[in-house]
């Protein structure tokens, strides 16, 4: 509940207002459902050597994987539109929203 009732100095008098939420908020169509990375979820790969192409997500393992860079990260393993089943660093991956 919100209750505005400051006197105005400068402009028109206005009455006091009450504004009371409703029990179920109103869909304006304002919001939308925003993407997740899951399985199924379709993503572009943005870093090399596999810069631009697109998959679905497999899976989503629990355990990082250690890459030829010798850096760790968490993976995902994706099957790409060409048939490939390649796992890469989830933070090389960008969701596609439809």
């Amino acid at each position: 509940m919100c209750l505005l009732a400051e006197e105005s100095t400068w402009g028109p008098k206005l009455s006091p207002l009450l504004i009371l939420p409703a029990d179920k908020p109103a869909d304006l169509g304002l919001t939308r459902q925003t993407a997740r990375l899951e399985a199924g979820a379709k993503v572009r790969l943005m870093g090399k050597p596999y810069m631009g192409m697109v998959g679905t997500v497999k899976a989503l393992p629990k355990q990082p994987a250690v890459f030829a860079s010798g850096l760790q990260s968490p993976v995902v393993e994706l099957l790409c539109d060409d048939d490939q089943v390649i796992n890469a660093s989830i933070h090389n991956v960008e969701l596609i929203q439809s």
